[in-house]
């Protein structure tokens, strides 16, 4: 078994309309001039924030980057007991929350007038990030009008025969995408054999915690609980097994030398790493190519500048979810190995 891992940045969940880091600050107040009532606990957090602004006339500090803004706010926090953590962690789930769009099952995908093959079974701005976690899965989908043309659609899954490959996921992101897009899979599926995560699903580590549970800062600060430290140890399982990595959307920032920890020591005690490839959009010096190849000395190291949704359209594309069966009233899509296809999929695309 071919144990690959895919590690998620900010990059990943962007092209959804998720804050990225640098955006984030103008984003929250986009939101909160759209209605200052309901985000009223927001000001508290930009009174902090010009508070702060008097900092650059003693240092170099670039208050528009969300990271550097709270981990100054939690150091004054930290050290004069201001007492703001809690409300900026709040703000931080109230923003990713609103931005993040609703992924809910189609409202007409069983009707009798649907009919066209598969292509979504989720809302169609997810279209793509569903097909890429069912590849994950590496499921069979099966869509099927059981009686007659008058008879809606139903559609199930069932495990794949010959999946060769165990698929796991790291996150730094705290968003409920991956989550989400199960949920609304599932809700439309017909059968008992759900896809889930961890169990017959790829396995996931959300290193900063999770909006539905929770969340460790962007900061200096890097306090764990218990289960935030499972998760870090889950990273590392998964990591030291790895066969491939694939970085998707993360541009390793120099603060984020405990990432850069994480993989030292996984890699460390790696016996088959094979790969390491890297898709994020870069900047037009390429500093964050250079900071891959200043971190990373592994000679099969490749860096493409490039974006997550560049990625999953070349990969799952039109025509590279095999069909095992394809009638009148049934069509099953094997969604077992698609990432590895050497014509279309993850190699091919790194080589394009």
């Amino acid at each position: 078994m071919e144990n690959i891992v895919y590690f998620t940045g900010a990059g990943f969940s962007a092209g959804l309309g998720v804050p990225v880091m640098s955006n984030f600050i103008e984003k929250s107040k986009d939101l909160y001039f759209s209605d200052p009532v309901k985000f009223n606990n927001f000001t508290e957090i930009y009174d902090m924030m010009r508070k702060m602004s008097f900092i650059k006339s003693y240092i170099n500090s670039d208050m528009l980057n969300i990271e550097e803004v709270l981990s100054l706010i939690e150091m004054e926090s930290y050290v004069a007991g201001t007492g703001l953590v809690d409300k900026y962690k709040d703000y931080i789930k109230a923003v990713i929350s609103h931005y993040t769009p609703v992924c809910k099952p189609k409202p007409d995908i069983k009707g009798t007038n649907y009919t066209s093959f598969y292509s979504s079974l989720v809302s169609e701005e997810y279209v793509n990030y569903e097909k890429f976690f069912l590849t994950l899965n590496g499921c069979r989908l099966i869509r099927e009008q059981l009686d007659n043309s008058s008879e809606p659609w139903i559609y199930f899954s069932e495990p794949a025969e010959d999946n060769s490959h165990c698929y796991s996921i790291i996150t730094v992101n705290y968003d409920l995408v991956i989550e989400n897009i199960y949920s609304s899979i599932n809700g439309a599926l017909e059968n008992d054999f759900k896809l889930n995560i961890d169990s017959d699903g790829p396995h996931i580590s959300k290193l900063h915690g999770s909006l539905n549970s929770e969340i460790v800062m962007p900061t200096w600060n890097k306090r764990s609980s218990s289960e935030i430290s499972g998760e870090w140890k889950k990273a590392y399982t998964f990591l030291k097994e790895a066969n491939q990595i694939r970085i998707l959307g993360y541009s390793l920032p120099q603060s984020d030398n405990y990432i850069k920890y994480l993989f030292a020591v996984a890699i460390n005690a790696s016996e088959n790493l094979r790969n390491i490839d890297v898709i994020t959009l870069d900047d037009e010096n390429g500093s964050t190519e250079d900071r891959y190849s200043n971190f990373f000395v592994f000679p099969k190291l490749r860096f493409k500048n490039d974006s997550l949704e560049n990625y999953l359209r070349f990969i799952l594309q039109d025509g590279t979810i095999p069909q095992l069966q394809n009638h009148n009233r049934k069509q099953i899509y094997d969604f077992a190995n698609v990432l590895e296809n050497t014509r279309t999929g993850h190699e091919k695309y790194m080589i394009s």
